[in-house]
């Protein structure tokens, strides 16, 4: 974590599958907003995810995939964050905008 920044990661296990083993899509989703949800709140106010949109774009079936998160822009009340989610050969497999709504200063 830093300043408007976070990195999560995931590793792949069979837990981490759906029915055509690869990543399910909540998986992808779930890393993705933990990782946004952490850079917006590096400015040590608190953020409930508003809206979401995603882009799934490659599958994964096994090694480990990374979230990063940038916030874009910060406003009073709603900051906007991309995360990017990507394999261990820094293949592109997710893009995501997130909008936070900050819910205490």
């Amino acid at each position: 974590i830093q300043p408007d920044f976070a990195e999560c990661t995931l590793e792949v296990t069979p837990e981490t599958m759906n029915p055509f083993g690869s990543v399910h899509g909540g998986a992808f989703f779930t890393l993705a907003d933990v990782a946004a949800g952490m850079a917006a709140r590096t400015d040590g106010r608190g953020y409930v995810t508003q809206q979401a949109s995603v882009q799934f774009l490659r599958a994964a079936k096994q090694g480990t995939i990374t979230a990063r998160a940038r916030v874009l822009h910060r406003g009073g009340t709603v900051c906007l964050i991309e995360v990017r989610i990507t394999d261990e050969a820094d293949k592109l497999l997710f893009l995501s905008t997130f909008n936070f709504y900050c819910v205490r200063r």
